[in-house]
This record gives C-alpha cells, structure tokens and sequence, in this order.
C-alpha cells in the first residue's frame, strides 16, 4: 500500500514538473519575439540575425547542457542521439508545425546559402559518425574546428546583413529592458524545457526504453521545445525572418557548438541503433529543406503534413527498432 501511494505521489509530482515548465516555457515565448525585435532595432542589427544567433542559441542551451553531461557522464549515445534527434525535430517537428500555422517562403538567396552550408555540415558530420572519428581523440580536434566554423558562419552572415540591411519599425521598448527582456525571455525558455525533459525522461525511464530512442525522440523533443515556442512566437507576429533563422540557427548551433564542445569534453562512440535508425532521417531533413528551398517558393500545409509525418515515422521507427 505505502509503495502504491510513493508511486502515485512520484507520477503526480513528475506530472506537475511538467506542466509547470509548459507554463514557464509559454511565458517565455510570449515575450521573446517583441523583445528579440526590439533589441535588433536598437543596436541596429536585422532581426534575422539576431534570431539566428542570438535566440537560437540562446533556445538550444538545454541541447548544449544535456549532451555536455550525457558525455561526461559516459552516456555518449544519449549525447549524440540528442544532437541529431534535436535537428530531425526542429525540421521535420518544429517547421512542420509552423508552416501548418502559416505558410513560409524559402526561396530567398539568404535562406538557400544558409540552409546549403547546414546540409554540408550535416553531410560532413555524417561521415565522421559513420567513420566512428568521435570516439577517438581525433574527434576533440574535429570538436574545435565545428567550434569554431559557428562563428566563421555568423561572421558570414553579418556581413552579407550588413550589405543588405533590414527595417523593423520603432522599438517598443528601450535598450536595457530590450536585453533584459529578452535574457529573461531565453531563461524562461531554458527553465521549462529543462523541467518538462527531467520530469518526461524520469517516466520514460521507468519504462526502461533505451537510451539512443530516449535522446533521439523524448529529450530531443523537450530540449527543442524553446524552438517550438519561438518558432510559433515569430510566426504569430507575422515574423518569417526570424522563425527560418531561429531554425537554421539552432541547427547550425547543435552541431557546431553542441557537439563540438561535448566532442571535445569526452569521446563520443556512435551506437549501430543510432547509426542506423537515427542518422539516416538526419541526413534526410537536411536534404529534405535544401530541396524544399530550391524546389518551391513556399511551404504550404501539404508540406507541413508531409514533414509531420516522416516525424512520425522516425519516432515510431526508433521505439520499434
């Protein structure tokens, strides 16, 4: 009896972690967009940079603490899996969702070369996993080059803004509460996802599902919940820009900062469940929005079904195999 009601009283707490963070999470992105926007104007940078850079690392900071002590604490597939989970999400999940919401054009030159230079580094990342360069020593050296293209890619991308500068109207609010806000707005972000993911993983681990599906669909699914929020935030502010930006940016991010920096912190084996039911739908949502850019002017809800469902497929994939 006393075990059935420590049971009961864990799934009630476990329950209430969660939704206290969907909360925190949702407040967050109430006021991330008007204050993102508002910082852009005041510094005078195009707001597309700053959600590129700023927000989506700012929203993959949960991607970076978990797959940081997944591999210092000798959980590599958790770590790897979170990585690339995170990036099929934010493809297939997160841009799904937002273009059932609104369709969005991808057919701007900015946004091909952007979404060009993430296929490369998937396609590249791809190899080494396959390679297993990760797991030796060598993958620390690899680790710092991805480091550190991340900031070749927003120095590229500075520049090209620069050449070709955008308006954002007046600011609502001024220089201080603009960054004040919107720091407060990403640690609301990190906060709820962080209390949504321990609290699922804590049930999902009960029910003893492995490690790679557990980071590859529930931790993935949590850690890009701030992408979600954001994503959504931006579209219902009438924001396009910002909502392609934060979404190739926090691509970018996972693999050149989360990665490089949990590559260079530990050795990071790939596991066959993860080389064979995870990396292929990696490659594939790269190639996938590459062809998208190319291919069509705008994404419409077909597509946005269409991607909703290869999510499907991949998550029901990884919990079958």
């Amino acid at each position: 009896m006393g075990d059935m009601l420590f049971s009961i009283g864990a799934e009630y707490q476990h329950l209430s972690g969660f939704g206290l963070g969907l909360v925190i999470l949702l407040i967050g992105g109430y006021w991330l967009i008007p204050a993102s926007i508002s910082l852009a104007t005041r510094v005078h940078l195009p707001p597309r940079l700053i959600a590129s850079v700023i927000i989506a690392g700012g929203t993959s900071a949960p991607e970076l603490l978990v797959s940081v002590n997944a591999g210092l604490t000798g959980n590599p597939d958790i770590a790897l899996a979170n990585v690339t989970g995170s990036n099929i999400t934010n493809i297939f999940l997160v841009f799904g969702l937002g273009i059932l919401l609104m369709p969005v054009g991808l057919n701007s030159p900015r946004d091909r070369q952007d979404i060009f230079w993430l296929t490369i580094l998937t396609l590249a990342v791809s190899v080494m996993l396959l390679a297993d360069i990760f797991a030796s020593w060598g993958g620390r050296m690899i680790g710092l080059c991805l480091f550190a293209s991340f900031f070749l890619l927003a120095l590229r991308q500075k520049t090209a803004d620069n050449l070709t500068p955008e308006t954002s109207g007046s600011p609502q609010f001024g220089l201080m509460a603009s960054v004040v806000m919107t720091l407060l707005s990403i640690a609301a972000l990190i906060t709820g996802a962080h209390l949504m993911v321990t609290h699922a993983v804590s049930i999902a681990t009960s029910f003893e599902i492995d490690k790679a599906v557990i980071g590859a669909t529930i931790v993935a699914i949590g850690t890009s919940l701030p992408e979600i929020t954001a994503v959504m935030a931006s579209l219902l502010k009438g924001r396009q820009d910002m909502a392609v930006g934060n979404i190739i940016g926090s691509n970018m991010f996972n693999i050149c900062i989360v990665l490089g920096i949990t590559a260079m912190a530990a050795p990071l084996p790939a596991s066959p469940s993860l080389l064979f039911t995870i990396l292929p739908f990696f490659v594939l949502s790269s190639l996938f929005l590459l062809g998208l850019s190319w291919r069509f002017s705008h994404a419409g809800r077909r597509v946005g079904t269409a991607f909703l469902g290869l999510y499907g497929c991949f998550a029901g994939l990884c919990y079958v195999l």
